[in-house]
């Protein structure tokens, strides 16, 4: 939804980044925006960074960067380990390959998860090239929810897109452990329970896991 919604803004180039083990997510958002670009870090040469890559993809940068991970990921051994011995909450390599990615006086937004606190914080980058770096808030649904139930009713956007499983409230322990595996590859969960209507034209089926 942050491409979708990257697009409806006027943005001419949108580039989805994600790697790993949820990397058939690339495959899936550009199923559903063909324009979308999209880049697999997981599949990046040995010695080429994301950084690095975004700008051969986009010249000297992009205008804006948009942070849909969390703080809890870790990418390299050093923030691992000190994550693990409680020397920080949360790395700062997602929001550092953000401000190095941007062109100058570029705009970089969290949306993941953050806790607390993070080592290694690029502030050099940020003061230097007069970047500027917001917090886009816990899911603030009361500032939104408005204009989007709106545009639902209006058919301007889909929330279907990105709903990939429906699920029985009875089996949430079940499901929990897929999603929390990355197993099956699930996305966006309806929660079905006793008073929900039947699946709508275009959702998912219910998908059951006690058996």
């Amino acid at each position: 939804m942050a491409a979708h919604f990257s697009f409806m803004n006027g943005a001419s180039c949108v580039i989805l980044i994600d790697g790993g083990p949820v990397s058939w997510r690339l495959d899936f958002c550009k199923s559903k925006m063909p324009k979308l670009e999209t880049l697999n870090y997981t599949s990046l040469p040995c010695g080429q960074t994301v950084t690095a890559e975004l700008k051969d993809m986009n010249h000297s940068g992009s205008d804006v960067a948009v942070e849909c991970v969390a703080g809890e990921y870790t990418k390299g051994w050093a923030h691992y380990f000190e994550m693990m011995l409680g020397m920080e909450t949360d790395t700062s390599e997602i929001v550092n390959e953000m401000l190095t990615s941007v062109k100058n006086f570029g705009r970089c937004g969290i949306t993941g998860v953050y806790v607390r606190f993070t080592n290694h914080f690029n502030i050099g980058t940020l003061m230097e090239r007069g970047i500027r770096l917001i917090g886009n808030g816990q899911a603030p649904v009361h500032l939104y929810w408005e204009k989007l139930l709106e545009m639902i009713q209006k058919n301007e956007i889909d929330p279907l897109v990105m709903v990939t499983h429906r699920c029985l409230m009875e089996e949430m322990d079940l499901v929990y452990q897929k999603f929390d595996a990355r197993a099956d590859k699930m996305q966006k969960v309806f929660v079905q329970t006793k008073f929900s209507d039947p699946p709508c034209r275009g959702g998912p089926q219910v998908t059951s896991y006690s058996a």
